[in-house]
């Protein structure tokens, strides 16, 4: 029974900083650790990290994000989640967010944006960006 509850909480994460982000909260070692601590503080396994450096997310044409997308599909059913400190890391494009989103869930993954879980929590609205 222990083995089956770790299969159903295994997580990949991914993480993207583009150059002028780095210095604030979303520089790449704030979002692993971010993103790894709310994985063992829930009981999540994280099977993978992939991370962006100086990549725009305007564009879904990026190497790590490629490369997890393959690893999806290569592991299909293996891991449960993906886990991203916000969505901003996976697209800056609504619309591109709303194919991400399908992609996941026809492959059994469900999305966790510990910003926006928190904000379930909190009940506060998060800041717009300038």
């Amino acid at each position: 029974m222990e083995n089956s509850k770790r299969f159903l909480r295994t997580a990949i994460v991914y993480i993207r900083v583009y150059n002028k982000e780095s210095k604030n909260m979303y520089n790449l070692n704030e979002q692993e650790k971010a993103c790894v601590n709310y994985a063992l503080e829930n009981g999540y396994r994280v099977l993978k990290v992939f991370r962006e450096e100086n990549i725009s997310a305007r564009s879904f044409d990026r190497p790590q994000f490629r490369e997890m997308i393959e690893y999806i599909k290569s592991n299909k059913w293996k891991m449960k989640f993906l886990i991203v400190s916000d969505l901003e890391r996976l697209s800056t494009n609504q619309v591109g967010l709303w194919k991400m989103k399908q992609f996941l869930r026809s492959n059994g993954i469900r999305l966790i944006s510990i910003v926006h879980s928190m904000l379930k929590y909190t009940g506060k609205q998060p800041k717009q960006r300038r």
